[in-house]
């Protein structure tokens, strides 16, 4: 027999359980997604060095805003040297500012003008091995494509480079520009 939400079916002595994931839609991924981008920005920076030699350049990352004042989270290394940030948010351009840093763990705080209709909260639990995780991001940034990625993948590792147990590792693709986004875990 079978109920609403699993169905058990016996093959040579093995037991398996039949899983109605998509019919029940029980990890609401395009749902998911959608949320994400309603709280994901991109983030363009330009860069002019004066020194010995003069040189211009610009970089791109994502942040995920977390909270209705505007603020956002993202990589230090995204705006390690910008001299002007601008975030992309509901099709406009909005200048940012640089709130705080934390070179050590290679994170930043942004503020922007912005008015979000949705935020994420940040977990305050540590990731498990295997779990299953979502990347979301503006790869080579917005100018080159408004659609936000997301590449879905587990947790592999859980330190980083050196031992660095405040990282962890992913199998999940995280291309150029999708530094600082998130890591969705539900």
């Amino acid at each position: 027999d079978s109920n609403d939400f699993t169905e058990e079916i016996t093959l040579e002595n093995t037991h398996l359980i039949k899983s109605p994931l998509v019919t029940q839609n029980l990890f609401p991924l395009a749902d998911l997604v959608e949320n994400v981008q309603k709280s994901v920005v991109s983030i363009s920076v330009d860069i002019v060095s004066r020194g010995r030699f003069f040189f211009a350049d610009e970089g791109s990352g994502t942040g995920i805003i977390i909270s209705n004042d505007g603020y956002i989270v993202t990589n230090y290394h995204v705006v390690e040297k910008c001299n002007a940030l601008v975030i992309f948010f509901k099709g406009s351009e909005i200048e940012a500012e640089i709130v705080a840093v934390d070179k050590m763990n290679d994170l930043a705080i942004l503020r922007a003008e912005i008015k979000p209709n949705h935020i994420f909260s940040i977990s305050d639990e540590d990731v498990s091995l295997m779990q299953d995780v979502i990347i979301a991001g503006y790869p080579l940034g917005k100018k080159i494509s408004s659609a936000i990625k997301t590449h879905k993948g587990s947790v592999t590792g859980l330190a980083g480079f050196g031992d660095n147990y405040s990282n962890f590792q992913t199998d999940a693709t995280i291309n150029q520009g999708n530094s600082g986004g998130p890591v969705i875990d539900k």
